[in-house]
C-alpha cells in the first residue's frame, strides 16, 4: 500500500452564510513524487447552489471560477520542482495562496491505496459529484427561496419590476442587496433558507446573518429589511424558530426588521403592493 496526502478544492459564494461547494481535489504522493488534481469541467449549476443578483452576475461567477480551475491545473502540469516540497500544504498554498477569495483548499487529510489514480477518481466521485447530487436534494439555497417561493407572489402583484439592488455602506464595508426600494428609507427584501440539512449549520447562519445586522447598525442610512424565508425543519428542534426570531428581529431608530414565512407571502405582498403604489 502507498500514502498520499489529498486535499479538497472548495468554492464558497457568501462568506456571510458559509456555505460551500467542493469543486476539486489535489492529491499529492510524497514518496513518489506524484501531483495530481482533478475538477468539475461544467459549472452550470452553480446559480442552482447560491445566491445569486442576476444571469450576468452568475456569468461572472461561472468565467471566474473557470479561469481560476484552469489556471490550477495548468501550474500542476507544469509539475513545479516536487523535490523542494514536502507537504501537500506547501504546493496548495502555491497553486492557491490563502486570502479572502471565493476558492480555498480544505485541511489535509491521508490514506493509503493500490493505485492513485483509482484513489483520485473515487475521492472525486464520492467528495465532489456526490456532494452535489446532496446539495441539490436536500437543501435549499437563498436564491431557490427567491425563485422557487417568493418571486411568483412578487410577480403576480408587479412588484418585482420595481425592485433594483441598493449598496450600503457601513463603517467596515459596503454591501449589495438585489430587491430593494425606497420612499423615505430603502426597504430590502432578503430571501434566506434555513432549509440545511444540519441544525448546526441552521444556527451558525442565524448568528451570521446576526453579526451583518450588527453590522449594518454602523450604517448612516435607516434601513427596513423584510427577511423572506421558510422555516427550518423543526422536528424536535422547535428553538430553532426562536432563535430566529431572537436574533434577526430588530426595531430601533437606524433598522427596522420583520420575517416573512410562505404562509404569509400572499398577504405580505398584497400589503406592499398597496405601500408602493401609494407612495407613486
Amino acid at each position: 500500500m502507498k500514502s498520499y496526502e489529498y486535499q479538497i478544492l472548495r468554492y464558497c459564494h457568501d462568506r456571510i452564510s458559509g456555505e460551500f461547494v467542493n469543486i476539486g481535489i489535489l492529491l499529492f504522493a510524497h514518496s513518489e513524487r506524484l501531483l495530481f488534481i482533478k475538477t468539475v469541467d461544467k459549472f452550470h449549476r452553480l446559480s442552482e447552489f447560491f445566491p445569486s443578483s442576476n444571469g450576468r452576475h452568475v456569468k461572472k461567477i461561472i468565467d471566474r471560477l473557470e479561469q481560476t480551475t484552469n489556471k490550477l491545473k495548468k501550474r500542476v502540469d507544469q509539475q513545479f520542482d516536487l523535490d523542494k516540497f514536502t507537504a501537500i500544504e506547501v504546493i496548495a498554498n502555491k497553486i492557491l495562496p490563502k486570502d479572502d477569495s471565493a476558492f480555498y483548499f480544505s485541511e489535509t487529510l491521508k490514506g493509503l491505496t493500490l493505485d492513485y489514480e483509482h484513489i483520485l477518481e473515487s475521492l472525486f466521485n464520492d467528495i465532489v459529484l456526490r456532494h452535489e447530487k446532496v446539495i441539490e436534494k436536500k437543501s435549499l439555497s437563498d436564491d431557490e427561496v427567491w425563485r422557487n417561493v417568493y418571486k411568483k407572489y412578487f410577480d403576480k402583484k408587479n412588484i418585482t419590476e420595481k425592485l433594483i439592488p441598493h449598496y450600503v455602506s457601513t463603517k467596515n464595508d459596503e454591501f449589495e442587496f438585489e430587491y430593494c426600494w425606497k420612499n423615505d428609507i430603502w426597504h430590502i427584501y432578503k430571501p434566506i433558507s434555513f432549509e440545511l440539512t444540519d441544525h448546526n449549520k441552521i444556527k451558525s447562519k442565524i448568528y451570521q446573518h446576526n453579526g451583518l445586522l450588527n453590522e449594518l447598525l454602523t450604517s448612516k442610512e435607516p434601513l427596513s429589511i423584510s427577511y423572506l424565508t421558510t422555516k427550518p425543519k423543526l422536528h424536535d428542534h422547535p428553538e430553532l424558530l426562536t432563535l430566529i426570531k431572537e436574533k434577526l428581529l430588530y426595531k430601533n431608530s437606524n433598522i427596522k426588521t420583520d420575517i416573512v414565512f410562505e404562509e404569509e407571502a400572499e398577504l405580505f405582498t398584497d400589503q406592499l403592493k398597496l405601500e408602493i403604489d401609494s407612495h407613486q
